[in-house]
């Protein structure tokens, strides 16, 4: 039953048509099997028609015919891909066309996918990564400067609102936004060496336009390579993060990219919603699966037929979202729900996994009022300062958090994060779509710039088994202070003693150890000779927190001892290091002068800012690394004692999802005929046993899901007004001369 190539004259049948019709040949001329022209993905030109169409009310057929689908990996016409006598196309009138007859007798073995050369159906999945806020100035200066100068929305596209690297708000469903395996593949063959993808990427810098540039273009990414693959694959990992897991989930070779980034103040509910739509477009244009109608009943019934290689529980799916990407990754798989549901599958075969999921919940009411209150008033953040010290300890951190905490723009205001939209939006049907994910997010990815990161409620954990929702991961304990937000939470158990009976207090789950790759010699050019790189360890968390809050401590002891003597004490509006003396100090005091004391203060208030620049530093590191350092062996070595180990990120993931993701472990022994049988045999048990870990279709079917997919791919504006919209929070209560009405 090997695969065939396609002829002209080759007949088809609409689903919805009373007769057959047959092919002809228009995309090219040279090309022939047996003295007739060879099909390509081009060709959609019929002899005649399919006769009276069923859903034209039985009028005379009028073809609109889309995009030929399971069709040959492999461009040999003119960089055409080859139709196989397995591939399908859709009529925009709801029609599904097959082949009927190649209209051929040569068996081309080899000649097309691999797959479709067994006699057994083989698991093929898909995995689509999506990206978190391309946040880097140079590649996204748009959305880094001048958005956020400007306080602008990307999401509410405001008329001065600029995209920048970010998806599309004016088409959600723009290609752009995908980066397909195939055309990945046009840049890196799979396996490529480390050498060949650096040249690679390389070539995607200086490489514009067919021409050699001096130097890369600014503010942009210069490719597809680089904004959507190298965010997950980089030399921290070996550029082997996507390998990882298209290997483990019997997809290799088979990895996607869907866009993510929504710029600051961007909502998870919204960016949900848009993933639902690039979702959608991503599995009708590139999931290679059989609508359930185009499949004869008597091949499905035979467990044996390839022909299932093109059903759902034989294509899994696994969704993997970063950060912003988190809420779209969750839209990503519902919209992959809903198209199977459209072509008929009851069944299909999903895993998700979060990564530092940022607005995992809302953050609102009490517990938003409480979080900005302990930033301003109790660990004064809200302002800017810029360290040079060295780096570890937030050197070259630019700590402009004024605006963040401002009640003016209640820019950490949102009341649905991925868990209140999921509930909003499935009902009862998040039961089933949690069964079917896992998360990482280390307990100190609580980077104020980022906020609100943390543990999506419900859904299990494979970093804190428990799962941490809290919006903090330290806290100041002092006999006179406590903050806010401190709720006693009884995982937040491990001390740093401070001066008297205060002390700081955190949670485990961290992410302690600091590596980086750190340039022996720098190349601009690709035809240089390659640098080399080497591991480097920084300063750990510890030790950075201790830093930070001894140095808070420090400075509350002297503004209460000021306060106690000279009264209140006011900030300056510029902040900076005044050098002093003990002796000076004396001298003042005598003449009961408040300056130096002052002075004192402010410097005291310096050093604990520099420590915080490096704290958030450390927060930010442990929200990247799940990506950067997904299979590092060394950094959760000091995590705590557990059933799951002091393994790698990805090791702990799989572990965590050993009963809840659908794949298949294949036994490697040497490939003789009894092996292969051997294989047979055991892929079958195994098979057998996934299929109760195969989540209904109609969890994406709901009628909300399907106005995101009117509104957002199919432009109903009737449809649009029915999506949730976040309350534009700059309006939410008067503001008069910095402070806030009734």
């Amino acid at each position: 039953m090997a695969n065939k190539y396609v002829v002209e004259e080759a007949e088809l049948k609409c689903s919805a048509g009373s007769t057959p019709a047959k092919l002809k040949v228009t995309s090219q001329k040279s090309n022939k099997i047996e003295k007739k022209l060879q099909a390509t993905e081009n060709d959609k030109t019929l002899m005649g028609n399919f006769g009276a169409c069923a859903l034209c009310n039985g009028n005379a057929c009028a073809p609109a015919l889309q995009q030929w689908k399971v069709i040959s990996s492999k461009k040999t016409i003119k960089g055409q891909k080859l139709l196989l006598d397995d591939s399908f196309i859709q009529c925009a009138k709801g029609g599904v066309v097959n082949i009927t007859d190649p209209n051929q007798s040569v068996a081309r073995l080899g000649g097309a996918d691999e797959e479709l050369d067994k006699y057994y159906p083989k698991l093929q999945g898909d995995v689509v990564f999506v990206n978190g806020y391309h946040s880097n100035p140079t590649e996204n200066a748009e959305q880094t400067f001048w958005n956020a100068i400007l306080d602008l929305s990307h999401e509410r596209r405001n008329f001065f609102s600029l995209q920048g690297e970010s998806t599309n708000e004016h088409n959600h469903s723009d290609s752009e936004d995908i980066f397909t395996n195939e055309e990945l593949r046009d840049f890196l063959p799979i396996d490529a060496s480390d050498d060949f993808v650096r040249k690679q990427l390389e070539k995607s810098f200086y490489y514009v336009n067919g021409k050699f540039k001096d130097k890369r273009t600014p503010f942009s990414f210069n490719s597809k390579l680089e904004k959507f693959w190298n965010y997950w694959n980089n030399e921290d990992n070996g550029y082997d993060a996507s390998k990882l897991y298209c290997d483990y989930f019997n997809a290799t070779g088979r990895d996607h990219y869907i866009n993510g980034s929504h710029g600051l103040g961007s909502n998870a509910a919204h960016r949900i919603d848009h993933g639902i739509a690039l979702g959608y477009k991503w599995a009708k244009e590139n999931w290679r699966i059989y609508p359930k109608e185009a499949i004869p009943e008597e091949r499905l019934a035979d467990e044996n037929d390839y022909i299932h290689t093109f059903t759902p529980p034989y294509k899994p799916i696994t969704v993997v979202g970063h950060s912003h990407g988190a809420a779209m990754s969750t839209g990503v798989a519902l919209g992959i729900l809903y198209y199977a549901r459209e072509i008929g599958w009851d069944k299909i075969a999903l895993n998700v996994i979060y990564l530092a999921s940022n607005q995992p919940q809302g953050l609102h009411d009490e517990e938003y009022e409480n979080l900005i209150d302990d930033k301003v008033n109790f660990y004064l953040v809200n302002v800017t300062q810029f360290s040079m010290k060295k780096k570890a300890y937030g050197g070259r951190v630019l700590n402009g958090l004024a605006e963040i905490f401002s009640r003016k723009y209640n820019k950490l205001l949102h009341n649905r994060g991925i868990y209140e939209h999921l509930k909003a939006i499935l009902g009862d049907k998040f039961e089933a779509y949690k069964n079917r994910c896992v998360q990482f997010t280390f307990t100190n990815d609580r980077g104020d710039m980022v906020i609100r990161d943390g543990d999506i409620p419900e859904i299990k954990s494979a970093c804190d088994p428990e799962t941490n929702t809290d919006t903090f991961h330290l806290h100041y304990v002092g006999k006179e202070y406590k903050a806010k937000s401190d709720n006693n939470n009884p995982k937040m158990n491990k001390k740093i003693p401070l001066s008297g009976e205060d002390y700081a207090k955190y949670a485990d789950y961290f992410a302690n150890r600091r590596f980086e790759m750190k340039r022996k010699k720098r190349k601009y050019r690709i035809d240089k000779k390659e640098e080399k790189k080497e591991e480097r360890e920084w300063e750990t968390y510890r030790e950075i927190m201790a830093f930070c809050m001894k140095n808070f401590d420090t400075y509350l002891k002297h503004h209460n001892w000021f306060e106690r003597h000279f009264g209140k004490f006011t900030f300056r509006k510029i902040i900076r290091y005044i050098p002093i003396n003990t002796i000076v100090t004396a001298y003042y005091l005598l003449h009961n002068s408040k300056d130096e004391p002052e002075n004192d203060v402010h410097n005291n208030y310096i050093n604990y800012l520099n420590g915080y620049a490096a704290l958030q530093n450390a927060q930010l590191y442990a929200h990247f690394a799940p990506v950067s350092w997904i299979n590092n062996e060394e950094i959760l070595s000091d995590f705590p004692d557990d059933d799951y180990g002091k393994i790698s990120i990805f090791d702990r993931i799989c572990k965590a999802g050993k009963d809840i993701f659908y794949r298949v472990d294949y036994n490697e022994k040497e490939d003789t005929l009894e092996s292969e049988r051997e294989k047979r045999k055991n892929f079958k048990e195994e098979f057998k046993k996934l299929q109760t870990r195969l989540i209904n279709t109609t969890v994406g079917n709901t009628e909300y899901i399907k106005n995101v997919i009117q509104a957002y791919v199919y432009n109903d504006k009737e449809a649009l007004k029915k999506l949730y919209k976040e309350p534009n929070h700059k309006k939410i209560k008067p503001y008069v001369d910095g402070i806030y009405g009734d």
